[in-house]
């Protein structure tokens, strides 16, 4: 059992709640507890009250009680054996026809309850009514039915009717009903709540409710009605009943909403609204009745901006719904159902939708199988005063609103091939607001290029265009290239994934060096090789627009390369050039390492995957070690290859180089390195911010930073003047790394901090770490937990320890020491009056160890908490520790878990106690002390007046223990916290954690 005592309650978990005799002897500790106490508030999760063997004491006087379950027919007796109850919370009332016990419910008493809440209900309206009428001061009612309570929308009315007409007495009322109906009955949220419309919830009580429908396939049959704000009694959650999105309706208006709201967050002002930004895609799955919700909530919605219905198996079909959201809606601005199935038929029902919409800005419809007839539908939609005879009524209707508004069009992953591109060409050559254009895979071919091409000589609009994955050759390259030649708008041009060879690039390059608007090329994985790689860098020592060229996975080898150097020494406007995938090479790699010692402009280069191995990486090396200035921020050369093998170590080498000559530089302004490299990237980050001073605390939490990092790091700190806290755990802190930290911190004095976890030190890095103390002698906090320093490292510790003046908390937890390490540490402490906190846990101190340290203990003034747990100090360690407490002042928590302390050592400390007056915590988990001991134990402490915390956890006190300590709280007043988990020999499982006020 889990307890705490947190705002005047007393919380309790019962664990073994099906184990009927543990539950009694569980009662009789926390009833008698509750009487001596007199405690007011008492929540015991998962307690089945049995009046049979579960009495409360005649003095209880509980206002508060919350508890699992109780049987309907002891609901009486419950309440007659608690006079002082207000407040009752219980999940649920078993109905229990064969019960054994059965008190009558006609006792006559009266009852002080005011406030009943059950949080799953599962009675019926007439055992309800009987359970009221035993409470006449009954006010506030919360009733959260369990799922399968309403099996009809007529159940749920006459409830209403009962509460209407009998429950009018109630100041407050709230209800959660979760009715779940047949896959294909037909249910309106408006009939749903009709009742609750009522002038006697509006007007008379106040009493605001909610219906709502999840959307979404998992839950869409499920209706939930409940009372705003929501009710979330102890130990009970309705959020399994909310889906991620809702549909509803709220009884003070007939306004549907769609939203996704919490039920931490429902209010009544909130309820109704539809958010800005719906999200409604992918695993939602909606169903045509889903659809129609939307088009209900959305008719008059003002505040719905964006709405994505991505990925949703919709049909052209249940496009028609989406036709009437839009029709009077005046506030939509995008809307997106990519990733569906509308085909062409949906097409013409969007159309239709934008007859009247004069907002939509965006609209996206990728992947819909749309093909040449609907794309003919969206051409005649978007072009201006221009009406082909064959096109419908509603087509024609809107072609001016489609000028004027629509500046996105996301068509890319359809069927609808060069003649559906004719369609969308012609209707955008006098089109003046469409500014972006994505056609990606929809197979238009070179023919479809050229129908493009033909807009671009006249259109002004686009912006942006792209054309990737459509089988586009060298003659759709040509077509495009001459309508550039007239074009002054295009700045963005997509033709990733196609056909593009040497040839088409020679066309481009002709064209660059007359267009003054084209910005960026993306031409990755085309089939353009040397030559053509060799006349875009030709043409690019002129243009002086050109900012991004993507020419990734393509044939460009040496020749290539060593064009593309020439070009980078002249160009000044080129940042982004991406070669990813290429045959670069070794030689390749040089010449471009070359370029980067003159080029000013670059700020991203992509090499990956290029075969330019260890010597490669060399050569940018000492290219960015020549420049210093350059406007470089991001560098990508790894993988190196995926066919060629590097060695292991060659390769770290290299990167690690890379990094060394980046850290030194002004390259990396963003210090964005990106490499793969371990945790260098984020170590390299890190350091950046310690350098500039932008942070006076880091912590590196198994980043695998290894040696090189921590030298990263150690430099940053050589320029850092705020740097409080350095943290290292679960790394791999070498001896040489070590050493490298203390020549870098000679001459840092603000460091307070130094935290070890896991680092593999050994006692030659703690060697080192004792030279980096001794120049840091204001330190406050030393953590070394989980590292081989083992006794000769104490050895070097323990001397600079002694010089520091300011230590205030020292933990050397599992670090392989023994008694002669222990020695050496106690003879640093001797002096020490500084240190509060000591945690020498989960070591080998022993006998020995523990008399060496406490001697030194003695004299000290200032230490507040000792972890001495797991250090095999047995009874006799024991002793010499109980010692120390009888005449220490100071001391308020202990720990000595795990030492195998018997009855004699528990002995000496039950003396030990009796004479101290200060410590509040002592913990004993997993030691030998059995029924004996507990009861020697427990009679010292009967004269203790400051323990405030004991844990005997997993110790064998059996059943007799445990009854010597239920004795002790008879007469300890202190106590809060008594821990007696797992602690009978022949029972598996937890007891207890006894929680006292």
């Amino acid at each position: 059992m889990l307890s705490r005592f947190e705002h005047d309650i007393l919380w309790i978990r019962d664990e073994q709640r099906n184990h009927s005799v543990m539950a009694a002897l569980t009662f009789r500790v926390v009833s008698l507890f509750a009487e001596k106490s007199k405690l007011q508030k008492l929540s015991w999760k998962d307690l089945f009250y049995k009046a049979e063997v579960m009495s409360w004491p005649d003095q209880c006087k509980l206002k508060f009680l919350s508890i699992d379950r109780c049987f309907y027919s002891q609901y009486s007796f419950l309440l007659r054996q608690l006079p002082c109850l207000e407040t009752f919370q219980v999940k649920d009332i078993d109905i229990d026809e064969n019960s054994m016990y059965l008190p009558s419910l006609n006792f006559s008493f009266n009852s002080q309850l005011t406030h009943l809440s059950i949080t799953c209900c599962s009675l019926s309206t007439e055992h309800l009514r009987s359970l009221i009428s035993k409470t006449p001061k009954l006010c506030e009612l919360d009733l959260i039915y369990s799922a399968e309570m309403f099996k009809s929308l007529i159940n749920i009315h006459e409830w209403e009717k009962f509460v209407r007409m009998e429950l009018s007495f109630l100041k407050k009322f709230q209800f959660f009903i979760s009715y779940e109906f047949a896959e294909n009955d037909t249910v309106r949220l408006d009939t749903v709540i009709a009742p609750f419309r009522d002038s006697f919830w509006l007007n008379e009580k106040c009493w605001f409710t909610v219906c709502e429908q999840g959307l979404g396939k998992s839950n869409s049959d499920t209706i939930s009605l409940f009372t705003i704000p929501v009710t979330e009694p102890a130990y009970h959650s309705i959020s399994r009943y909310r889906s991620h999105v809702q549909y509803g309706i709220s009884s003070k208006d007939n306004t549907y909403y769609i939203n996704d709201q919490s039920k931490d967050e429902i209010t009544l002002e909130t309820v109704h609204k539809t958010f800005p930004v719906l999200d409604l895609t992918y695993d939602l799955r909606l169903k045509s009745s889903h659809l129609q919700f939307l088009a209900h909530a959305l008719q008059n919605n003002q505040t719905t901006v964006e709405l994505n219905l991505a990925a949703n198996e919709i049909k052209a079909l249940d496009t028609q719904y989406i036709v009437e959201a839009l029709l009077n809606n005046t506030t939509l601005v995008t809307l997106s159902i990519s990733a569906n199935n509308i085909g062409d038929q949906g097409m013409y029902w969007i159309c239709k939708a934008l007859d009247t919409n004069i907002t939509l800005e965006e609209l996206e419809l990728a992947c819909n199988y749309i093909y040449a007839e609907g794309a003919k539908y969206l051409a005649d939609a978007l072009r201006k005063n221009i009406v082909i005879e064959s096109a419908s009524y509603y087509f024609r209707m809107i072609l001016s609103f489609f000028s004027q508004t629509l500046t996105k069009f996301e068509l890319s992953c359809n069927k609808i091939g060069a003649a559906g591109v004719h369609y969308i060409a012609e209707a955008l050559r006098h089109n003046t607001t469409l500014t972006i254009l994505n056609l990606h895979n929809n197979d238009i071919g070179n023919e479809g290029a050229k129908h493009i091409a033909d807009v671009l000589n006249t259109n002004q609009a686009l912006i942006a265009l792209s054309m990737t994955a459509n089988n586009i050759g060298d003659d759709g390259m040509s077509y495009i290239c001459k309508a550039l030649h007239k074009n002054i708008t295009l700045k963005e041009l997509d033709l990733n994934e196609n056909k593009i060879t040497d040839d088409g690039a020679k066309s481009l390059s002709e064209t660059l060096q007359n267009n003054n608007t084209l910005e960026k090329i993306y031409l990755k994985k085309n089939n353009i090789g040397d030559d053509g790689a060799t006349n875009l860098a030709i043409a690019l020592k002129t243009n002086t627009t050109v900012t991004i060229l993507n020419l990734a996975t393509n044939k460009i080898d040496i020749t290539g390369a060593q064009c593309l150097y020439d070009e980078l020494q002249k160009n000044t406007t080129l940042e982004g050039l991406y070669l990813s995938g290429n045959r670069i090479g070794i030689a390749g790699a040089k010449y471009l390492a070359d370029a980067l010692r003159e080029n000013t402009t670059l700020k991203t280069l992509y090499l990956s995957y290029n075969t330019i191995g260890v010597a490669g990486v060399d050569y940018f090396i000492e290219a960015l070690r020549y420049n210093p200035i350059q406007s470089l921020t991001k560098l990508i050369l790894y993988p190196m290859s995926d066919r060629e093998y590097i060695s292991n170590s060659n390769e770290l080498e290299a990167r690690s180089n890379v990094i060394s000559v980046l850290r030194n530089s002004a390259v990396f302004s963003r210090s964005d390195f990106e490499g793969d490299v371990c945790g260098y990237c984020e170590v390299l980050k890190i350091a950046e911010r310690i350098r500039k001073n932008l942070t006076s605390y880091e912590k590196f939490d198994e980043k695998n930073i290894g040696s090189a990092g921590a030298q990263h790091i150690g430099d940053a700190l050589r320029y850092n003047t705020i740097f409080l806290k350095l943290e290292v755990k679960s790394n791999q802190m070498t001896n040489k790394t070590i050493q490298y930290l203390n020549n870098i911190l000679l001459n840092n004095s603000t460091l307070q901090t130094i935290n070890l976890i896991s680092n593999n030190i050994t006692s030659t890095g703690a060697r080192h770490l004792s030279d980096l103390l001794r120049n840091h002698i204001t330190l406050t906090t030393f953590c070394l937990i989980n590292n081989r320093i083992g006794d000769d490292g104490l050895t070097y510790l323990s001397p600079t320890l002694k010089d520091i003046k300011t230590l205030e908390i020292l933990i050397l937890s599992r670090i392989d020491m023994g008694p002669i390490g222990t020695e050496s540490l106690a003879n640093a402490l001797e002096n020490n009056t500084t240190l509060s906190i000591l945690r020498l846990n989960n070591n080998e101190i022993g006998v020995e160890g523990i008399q060496s340290i406490m001697i030194i203990l003695q004299r000290n003034k200032t230490l507040v908490e000792i972890d001495l747990s797991n250090n095999e100090i047995g009874n006799e360690g024991t002793r010499i520790v109980a010692d120390f407490l009888s005449t220490n002042i100071t001391l308020l928590k202990l720990n000595l878990g795990i030492n195998e302390i018997g009855l004699s050592g528990v002995k000496y400390l039950g003396d030990a106690l009796e004479k101290n007056t200060t410590l509040t915590s002592l913990y004993l988990r997993r030691n030998d002390i059995d029924q004996n001991g507990i009861e020697y134990f427990s009679q010292s402490l009967k004269r203790n007046q400051t323990l405030k915390q004991i844990d005997v956890s997993c110790n064998p006190i059996g059943r007799i223990g445990i009854e010597y300590l239920r004795d002790l709280l008879k007469s300890n007043t202190t106590l809060i916290e008594l821990k007696i988990g797992f602690n009978y020999k022949n029972y598996q499982g937890n007891l207890v954690n006894y929680t006292n006020s």
